[in-house]
């Protein structure tokens, strides 16, 4: 009976012997690792469960800290003014034009330069002569050569035309034309961009809208010249007006 009970207590045993093998055994692992830096590598592991702090939660403005500089604004360029007169100049054997200020307006590009009359001026580029804004565009582009040889002017240093006689006649018609059709109506043109019938059909009739047709076909037969001056005049007075010419 006593032998019985004794092999009966042996599997017993040996389990107890095998569970604090093992709990011995953890206890040197731990050790071990704990010694070669295993702490940190929990520590790492624990912080890298946590959910990271928001790094500008809390974040409280320096009393003391200087404030960041503004960015300084780029400085902006005023305009130069094409206002009032407009005098041509000379510069590197080119004409421009400076207003009273003695501002360059328009920069220096052409070899001839006349003094505006109202808002258009003739000027001339690669040797021909064209109707050019205030802006420094072309309302005609240079495509005829003068008439006769610019004279020169000494009061602006620029040049004057001289035309033919006809060249004058339809100068003078133009303006008139544009004095007393147009300047009264020039606002009311541009206020409702529409430009009435009748003054266009006045312009047919006059021959305006026909300048360069030959005889042959109806139409005054006139030089591009006439043309130039006519949309110059116009454009004195209603520059919509002249875009039609």
């Amino acid at each position: 009976m006593e032998r019985k009970k004794t092999k009966a207590k042996l599997p017993m045993l040996c389990i107890d012997l095998i569970i604090a093998a093992a709990l011995t055994l953890a206890v040197a692992l731990f050790a071990l690792i704990y010694s070669e830096g295993g702490a940190n590598i929990l520590t790492a592991a624990a912080n890298e469960a946590e959910p990271s702090p928001n790094p500008e939660a809390g974040l409280q403005p320096d009393p003391d800290a200087s404030p960041a500089p503004s960015p300084t604004p780029a400085p902006v360029q005023k305009p130069v003014s094409t206002e009032g007169r407009l005098i041509p100049y000379l510069e590197n054997g080119l004409w421009g034009y400076k207003n009273t200020a003695g501002e360059s307006a328009i920069s220096p590009r052409f070899f001839a330069a006349c003094e505006f009359d109202g808002d258009t001026a003739f000027a001339a580029e690669n040797g021909y002569y064209g109707l050019l804004a205030k802006n420094g565009v072309w309302i005609v582009e240079p495509v005829w050569e003068a008439a006769a040889a610019p004279k020169a002017d000494g009061e602006t240093g620029g040049i004057t035309m001289q035309f033919t006689e006809d060249q004058q006649m339809i100068q003078q018609l133009a303006r008139d034309f544009a004095e007393s059709e147009l300047a009264p109506i020039a606002a009311e043109i541009d206020r409702e961009e529409r430009i009435p019938k009748e003054i266009i059909e006045k312009m047919a009739e006059i021959g305006f809208t026909a300048l360069n047709v030959p005889e042959e076909y109806g139409g005054p037969g006139l030089d591009t010249v006439c043309k130039v001056l006519v949309v110059s005049e116009l454009a004195r007075q209603c520059a919509s007006t002249a875009e039609v010419i």
